[in-house]
């Protein structure tokens, strides 16, 4: 293939191009519109219409685009020309790329003109290659006024007459480079407003969860992560931290949300705030504190659980996960706060299984309760339980899972930071078989004790009724002296937590621990 550089790339056409007639019907140019990912490159198509009688014999142009939006990376020939000449190409082309312009191109197909292209339509001749470097549209077309020397817009005829095509621009269009998102942004429309706010409450909340955030892309929208996006406070999770923060940011105009925000772009940075979902912070705990059941064992009855706080910082919000089975149920209101409990929100997700209910203040600068290092009185946590069954225990969760998304027990400072709670049911540690609360050691003396507390001679009450059910059933009956007897005498089943050390019962159930247990 012949390469002529330079002012030569302007000769050879002339020279080709004998007659100088110049006709402004029977071609036509076209940038095909195409569309890139910022930082990627993007390949847009140049197209060539024969619709005359006339059959082409070469072209030359220059290309233009604007240099703040997109720079040309290289220039490839189409395929339709690539295939000339048994796969040889063209016998002459040549391109100069003018920085942060464009481009000019000439290329003639065979000088005897025995190669030559028929009347036809979409005829792709030449590949532009470009990186993408902002979002949005940015014009790509055709001039004769870059370069030195400039290059004429011609398309030459077999016979070596000169057209004069007609001209169509096209556009690429910049879209987010993958993994970017505008922070509060959830509907990619470019603002942060009360929509955003309510997809982020469906998608903490909804179920099955809103499909909204999961659509087709706006135009110049983000990539539409919600656990990018909607993690208003940037610790990698959506919590209802997130949606009390976006509801300060738009009622108060007092709260300042991390960036990216006015335009796409990536995490800063992967920080959790201090937030472990495998290891509680004991400095938050949150207890069950009392249960009561009420109607009649034949229907479905009311179960009633108190909870308290103990948080050091004051509280924006609350939200709780449980493992309640199938025999529980929340109710229509599934928790009430307690009076000088500033809470004026209030959602709840249930699949059956688990439970999560929210409780926060949205009014600006405001928290829900203050902070202290003794326990609150929190509110009441209201179920429903099944004609005729049992109460089970029900199971605190860090993190409860729904529709394979993981939703956060968290008490919300007035900071908008998660922290996790150490959930608990009672407010004493105790360890599990220590049920005499004697010896500060689990033996036979509490199995000996348990079987006294079960057919007593006269009937005396338990300081700490959870001590004493060894298995963890909820219930203490003959079967959890002989639970202890085998591990201790038969290398039974371990004794479930807390054992061998103090601590406080996880699971919710109708016992407690009302008294001191552990030295």
């Amino acid at each position: 293939m012949l390469k002529i550089a330079g002012s030569s790339l302007v000769l050879a056409l002339a020279m080709f191009a004998t007659c100088t007639e110049s006709l402004a019907q029977g071609t036509v140019l076209r940038v095909v519109d195409s569309v890139g990912a910022v930082s990627e490159t993007v390949t847009v198509p140049i197209e060539l219409d024969i619709t005359g009688t006339d059959e082409i014999a070469g072209f030359s142009t220059g290309v233009c685009h604007d240099g703040s939006a997109l720079a040309v990376q290289s220039v490839d020939l189409g395929p339709i020309l690539t295939a000339m000449d048994g796969g040889v190409g063209p016998e002459f082309s040549q391109v100069n790329l003018v920085l942060g312009e464009g481009f000019n191109i000439g290329v003639v197909f065979d000088f005897g003109g025995n190669i030559t292209l028929a009347p036809g339509t979409g005829y792709s001749i030449i590949n532009a290659n470009y990186l993408v470097l902002t979002e949005g549209d940015s014009s790509v077309g055709f001039c004769n006024n870059i370069g030195n020397p400039t290059v004429a817009i011609i398309v030459t005829t077999e016979l070596g007459v000169s057209l004069s095509p007609v001209l169509q621009s096209g556009t690429v269009t910049g879209t987010p480079a993958p993994g970017s998102f505008r922070r509060g942004d959830l509907d990619g429309d470019g603002l942060r407003d009360e929509s955003d706010f309510l997809l982020l409450q469906q998608y903490i909340f909804e179920l099955p969860p809103t499909t909204s955030l999961l659509g087709s892309t706006p135009p110049l929208g983000c990539d539409l992560e919600p656990n990018q996006s909607g993690d208003i406070n940037d610790n990698e999770v959506e919590t209802i931290a997130d949606l009390l923060m976006f509801r300060e940011f738009l009622d108060c105009g007092t709260i300042t949300v991390p960036g990216p925000s006015t335009a796409c772009g990536d995490d800063p940075d992967d920080d959790t705030g201090g937030f472990d979902v495998d290891n509680p912070d004991p400095n938050y705990l949150i207890s069950a504190l009392t249960i009561s059941i009420t109607g009649n064992v034949d229907e479905e009855r009311d179960v009633d659980i108190v909870l308290q706080i103990l948080s050091p910082t004051p509280v924006k919000a609350v939200s709780l996960g449980l493992e309640i089975g199938s025999q529980l149920s929340p109710a229509e209101t599934p928790l009430t706060v307690a009076a000088g409990v500033t809470a004026n929100f209030f959602d709840s997700t249930f699949d059956g299984t688990n439970l999560v209910v929210a409780a926060g203040s949205t009014t600006c600068a405001v928290p829900m309760m203050p902070g202290g290092l003794s326990f609150q009185l929190l509110g009441t946590l209201h179920l429903k339980l099944a004609p005729f069954a049992i109460f089970p225990p029900a199971q605190w969760k860090s993190e409860v899972v729904i529709d394979g998304r993981g939703r956060r027990t968290t008490v919300v400072d007035d900071a908008f930071q998660d922290h996790n709670p150490f959930t608990i049911s009672g407010t004493f540690e105790f360890a599990r078989g220590n049920a005499n609360n004697l010896d500060a050691a689990v033996n036979i003396a509490d199995s000996v004790f348990i079987l006294s507390y079960l057919f007593p001679a006269t009937p005396f009450p338990l300081d700490c009724e959870d001590a004493a059910d060894l298995n963890n059933d909820g219930v203490i009956n003959i079967a959890d002296p002989i639970f202890l007897l085998a591990f201790l005498f038969s290398s039974g089943d371990p004794i479930p937590s807390p054992f061998p050390e103090c601590g406080f019962d996880i699971d919710i159930d109708l016992l407690g621990c009302d008294g001191a247990i552990c030295p």
